[in-house]
């Protein structure tokens, strides 16, 4: 998700499938959309995982389970979209 193109291709995909989700109109803002279908920005999801990923690929013992290192990336995903949300601008 660092190269931006490749964000502006999944994100319209993120947003339809959200909004069919909650069967609302294209004129909902994205934020919005998210907000009501529970579900993160793609890019802070992809962030997530990552980090999760890493957590467990950095030398510590594979038959651990991952559930520790998963509650701390969430809790930072949650942490990062309430952050973004009031920066959002009206209609967005």
């Amino acid at each position: 998700m660092k190269v931006t193109y490749r964000r502006n291709e999944i994100e319209p995909i993120q947003r339809r499938a959200a909004l069919r989700c909650v069967s609302a109109y294209r004129t909902v803002s994205t934020n919005s959309v998210y907000i009501l279908v529970r579900m993160p920005a793609i890019d802070l999801f992809i962030e997530e995982r990552a980090e999760v990923y890493q957590a467990i690929n950095e030398g510590q013992d594979k038959k651990r389970s991952s559930t520790g290192e998963e509650r701390g990336a969430r809790k930072s995903l949650i942490e990062k979209w309430r952050e973004r949300l009031p920066l959002a601008e009206e209609g967005e």
